[in-house]
Parts: structure tokens; C-alpha cells; sequence
């Protein structure tokens, strides 16, 4: 697998003496095409069209429905932005401190857009654990719901959302809290009730661990990335059967499923890894091995077969998974200070690299076209991506 090199001018670097808390300020960047030719029949461009730059990390990013606005986890989820997609007037939300969800989260936006939906706000309304989201009104940055956990009368453990994932139609939520055993919830937003508590656990796995999530385009079927190397596809139509099962990586490697992502017309699913305790598989030289543990595989919904695999000679541990729009690209945010662009419909075509000289924590395209959001340090770099 090659890797193309692509040389972006003046990388992006994290701004001196920044003090945690800091409201982000935005940096216009000059708009400069990046076309590179990966091979003789293959041309890739990259347009670096803006960069949004913050006073803290940026570690989770997302877009409203209709594009226009990005929201953003800085300080590892205590402060959240919102900004222009265009690169207007942004508007911080109080969320008063504390720790936010995984990094590999994409903030999650509801009611066309018009509310924001994060993890609880630190028990600001004294929820004590009770608390799981917290519902923002956009236009005035202010909470305007409180939602209580699935568990409000026993430990706060069950109703702390980790990772999170919200339906393209916005009436599902699904999250998990990232401890061993426990289920993963999904909430009906229409009135804020569980409608689900799917467990990980089964006679046959009696300890396992969600670690990442997906639902599909059309919100019936939920992926779960377990920590033992598999994906559990839950029908939600049919929650009471056996879910079908993915054996991404078999056990005894120590690979968990730490990213998923469906394809916009969810007929695949990308899986990655972040390896975990099993990195040390992916020194392994046997191509037949290189395959097998690859970081990255892409699935048929079909029939669950393997679709593509990217070994991981050519990828470092992953972060998060994004599709664009078309479905042609999947974007990847990797260990090694990477966003990377991969084609699955074509698992030959090399492999585009946009580097940066701080870590990517998150990587997301726009709902409508080929905009590629990227975080990477202080800052976030929004791209044109085009064949």
C-alpha cells in the first residue's frame, strides 16, 4: 500500500502562550489549492480553504444538518464552540469545566440544527450523576434541557456518556459509557426516553466492553465497536434477536474496535483501531498477518464480508472515521499526526496523507459535499477534497 506525500504549505502551529479557558478567536487562512498527483490516472485535490483556531486542544467536531455551522470540544470537552462554517462570529458555550467525552466524539446537533446536544454540563443543575446530555438552544447558547441518565437512582457510572452518536433523522441517540460490561443506551429524543439498554455481554462473551458506535443512515441498525476485536450490529427494528457479529480481529491479538462509520448509503462500514493493548501485532512482517490486523477494514452490510483492509504498515493507530458525502472518501484521523484519505471502492488507489505538526483528534466531512473538517492541535483546518 503507498502512501502519497503531500506537502501542505504552512502547517498549522500552536499559538504561543495560550491560556486554558481562552475564548478561541478566528483566523482567517489564505485559500490555496493543494492538487497532487497520486498516479498517472489518479489526481486528488486538496484546498485548504480556512483554518479556525482555539486557545485549547480540539478534540471532537462536528457539523450542523445543512453544513453551515461547526461545532467544536476544546480542553477535552470543558469548552464548546460554535462557529461559521464561513468563518463568521463564533459563540462559546459555558459548559463550566470538567471532562468531556472521548476524542474521537462528533458533536451531535438536533432539531435541524437549532439545538446542540453534548454531555451533561458538570452537574451544573446539581444533577449529583443523574445527568447524561445536556440540550443547548444554538441561537442563545443556553441550555434548555436536562436529561437524565438511564440509571438517575443508582451510580452515576451508567449515565456518563463517553461516546455518542445521534441519527440522521435526530430522533435516536445512542451512547455508551466506555466502562466494562455496561450496556449501551438508546434514548427515543421525541420525549427523552430510554427505548433501549443493549448489553455487551452474552454466555458466550461474559466480559466485553463497548468502545465505539454507529448508526445507520436510515437509523435502523446500531454498530458496536467491542474491545475483544468484534462489531455488533443490532437491529433496532428487532432488538430482542441475536445481533449479527463481525470478527474484525480474533481475540487473541488484543485489537479492540475503537472508530466505526457507515457509508452515507449504509451498504458498508468502516472499522478502525486504536490497538489498544495489541499494538504490538502490527509489527508483525507476514503480509497474510499485515492484512488480517489491518487498522482500518471497510465491510459489506450485505453479507458482512471484507470489503477493504489498509495494513498497518501504512497506518498508524485510529482515532476516528469519517465518509464524505458521495461515499467516494473516507477520511481517517490518525496517531501520527495525520489526516488521511483513503478510496474503498478502489482499496489499490494509494493512500493521501495531509500532515500536521500537532495531533489529530478528529476528523469529519460535511452532511452535503466534499468539506473535510480537521483538528489537529489548537486548530481546525477546513478542506476541499475532490477526484
Amino acid at each position: 500500500m503507498r502512501i502519497s506525500k503531500l506537502v501542505v504549505a504552512a502547517l498549522l502551529a500552536l499559538p504561543a502562550g495560550a491560556s486554558s479557558g481562552s475564548v478561541p478567536t478566528l483566523r482567517p487562512a489564505p485559500i490555496e489549492a493543494q492538487s497532487v498527483i497520486l498516479a498517472a490516472d489518479i489526481a486528488l485535490q486538496i484546498e485548504k480553504l480556512r483554518v479556525l483556531e482555539s486557545a485549547d486542544y480540539v478534540t471532537g467536531i462536528g457539523w450542523s444538518p445543512d453544513g453551515r455551522l461547526l461545532a467544536t470540544y476544546s480542553d477535552n470537552g470543558a469548552s464548546i464552540s460554535l462557529w461559521s462554517a464561513a468563518g463568521g462570529r463564533l459563540k462559546l458555550l459555558d459548559r463550566h469545566g470538567g471532562y468531556g467525552p472521548n476524542y474521537s466524539t462528533s458533536i451531535g446537533f438536533l432539531d435541524g440544527g437549532r439545538q446542540l446536544l453534548t454531555p451533561e454540563a458538570n452537574n451544573r443543575s446539581g444533577g449529583g450523576g443523574r445527568l447524561a446530555f445536556a440540550l443547548w438552544d444554538v441561537d442563545s447558547g443556553r441550555i434548555v434541557r436536562n436529561i437524565e441518565g438511564p440509571a438517575p437512582d443508582e451510580s452515576g457510572r451508567f449515565n456518563h456518556v463517553w461516546d455518542y452518536v445521534v441519527s440522521a433523522d435526530g430522533k435516536l441517540v445512542a451512547f455508551l459509557t466506555g466502562q466494562a460490561n455496561d450496556p449501551v443506551t438508546v434514548y427515543a429524543t421525541r420525549e427523552w426516553t430510554t427505548l433501549l439498554r443493549i448489553p455487551v455481554v452474552g454466555p458466550n462473551s461474559p466480559v466485553d466492553t463497548a468502545m465505539a458506535l454507529a448508526l445507520s443512515p436510515d437509523g435502523k441498525l446500531l454498530a458496536i465497536g467491542l474491545i475483544s476485536g468484534k462489531v455488533a450490529l443490532v437491529d433496532l427494528n428487532h432488538p430482542q434477536e441475536s445481533p449479527r457479529t463481525i470478527v474484525v480481529y480474533p481475540s487473541k491479538f488484543l485489537l479492540s474496535v475503537d472508530a466505526l462509520a457507515f457509508s452515507p448509503d449504509g451498504r458498508s462500514l468502516a472499522t478502525g483501531s486504536s490497538g489498544r493493548m495489541g499494538r504490538d501485532a502490527w509489527k508483525n512482517d507476514t503480509a497474510d498477518q499485515a492484512l488480517k490486523l489491518a487498522p482500518i477494514k471497510v465491510w459489506s452490510m450485505a453479507d458482512t464480508e471484507l470489503l477493504a483492509s489498509y495494513p498497518g504498515g501504512a497506518m498508524a493507530p485510529i482515532r476516528q472515521l469519517s465518509w464524505s458525502g458521495d461515499g467516494r472518501f473516507l477520511a481517517v484521523a490518525a496517531s501520527d499526526r495525520t489526516a488521511k484519505i483513503v478510496t474503498p471502492a478502489d482499496p489499490s488507489a494509494p493512500i493521501t496523507a495531509i500532515p500536521f505538526d500537532a495531533p489529530v483528534f478528529s476528523v469529519n466531512f460535511a452532511p452535503e459535499g466534499n468539506s473535510l473538517a480537521v483538528a489537529a492541535g489548537t486548530s481546525v483546518t477546513i478542506f476541499g477534497v475532490a477526484l
